[in-house]
């Protein structure tokens, strides 16, 4: 199977609705590079997964599932959307975030798939969706 955008799009929005549907209620992050003083460079995508490992490994650990979509921002930072199935405290995760090398803001939203008349799901996905188009 030869590699296409529209291909790895449809891949991803399927994975992503795959975890949705999979989990009665999913928690969205998101985690930033720190800000950088002017001139100096940014993290490149290896440099941010890198950054995100210990995450990932705290979150095998744990046996949390989770899926990753990275971003590339219009500042030219790298930063993951990250689907769990388990919630985590953000006064306890933002401190071992940043010690890890990341920025102080996040984002960090519930999904409750019982609830889905409010349209959450929906935007969920055309978020997470429009970001990895911005980059393929």
């Amino acid at each position: 199977m030869s590699y296409c955008k529209t291909k790895t799009r449809f891949l991803a929005e399927l994975s992503i609705e795959r975890f949705l549907l999979a989990h009665p209620r999913v928690w969205f992050w998101t985690f930033t590079e720190p800000g950088r003083k002017d001139g100096e460079v940014r993290w490149s995508k290896t440099d941010a997964e890198i950054h995100l490992k210990p995450f990932l490994d705290l979150m095998r650990r744990r046996q949390i599932e989770h899926l990753v979509v990275w971003e590339l921002q219009k500042r030219g930072s790298w930063h993951p959307h990250i689907l769990l199935n388990k919630y985590f405290d953000v006064n306890w995760l933002r401190p071992w975030m940043m010690a890890r090398g990341w920025g102080q803001q996040m984002r960090a939203e519930c999904v409750d798939m019982q609830k889905r008349q409010d349209g959450a799901v929906e935007r969920l996905l055309t978020y997470v969706t429009k970001s990895l188009q911005r980059y393929l």
